[in-house]
């Protein structure tokens, strides 16, 4: 229920529930994923581009974002919905100071936001998955976010006051920062879902891990 989009990166970046498919550059799909294959990114070049799309802004409704990432360079974005002078929201992740952050804005580049900062280590070379989680409203302890379906403790981060997440007219993009050519991901994404208007619960974040794959 309340899933907008689902991409397997099997041949392309194709959203099976919403045909809110992806625009590629320099991205593969001969490596193996989760399930079938999976789409590789270079860390130089690669990015997919989803076109913007009201699906992808959540305002200060609940929202859930499932990838699972198999990183091979320390540190990239996983998804960001932005551009050079609006953010949505955007997602980090550094192995060498084991964090992964989610970040959300009220329009501005410079405007107000909320995010956290996340204690955990995606594992090098393998699998991980990556669920963020919010139930809405402007608190950042709304901000949640899992590894491998375990509950990650977060740092918050708060600039100005966060009013609501701006419908702007910015595109998602995987594997790339969305305002320059910077924060390229080395390594794979695949089974990324994700959730308008609900929350996960931890026992779904669970399921998802444990039977799914």
């Amino acid at each position: 229920a309340s899933q907008i989009a689902y991409y397997p990166f099997d041949t392309n970046s194709n959203d099976l529930i919403n045909a809110q498919n992806g625009t590629d550059t320099a991205v593969s799909y001969a490596n193996a994923g989760i399930v079938g294959n999976s789409a590789t990114f270079n860390g130089t070049s690669s990015m997919i581009n989803i076109a913007d799309n009201d699906n992808f802004s959540f305002g200060t409704g609940s929202f859930s974002i499932n990838i699972w990432v198999y990183p091979v360079g320390n540190s990239g974005y996983l998804i960001s919905k932005r551009n050079a002078s609006f953010i949505e929201y955007q997602s980090t992740y550094n192995i060498t100071s084991s964090t992964i952050i989610l970040t959300l804005f009220s329009g501005s580049t410079t405007g107000n936001s909320i995010g956290r900062t996340f204690s955990g280590a995606l594992t090098a070379n393998a699998w991980n998955m990556v669920t963020f989680t919010f139930s809405g409203g402007t608190s950042v302890s709304n901000i949640k976010c899992y590894l491998n379906a375990v509950p990650l403790s977060g740092t918050n981060q708060i600039i100005g006051t966060y009013v609501a997440m701006s419908n702007t007219t910015a595109g998602v993009i995987l594997g790339r920062s969305g305002s320059a050519a910077s924060g390229y991901l080395n390594g794979r994404l695949d089974q990324t879902r994700i959730w308008k208007g609900r929350e996960l619960t931890s026992g779904e974040v669970s399921n998802i891990y444990t039977t799914l794959y």
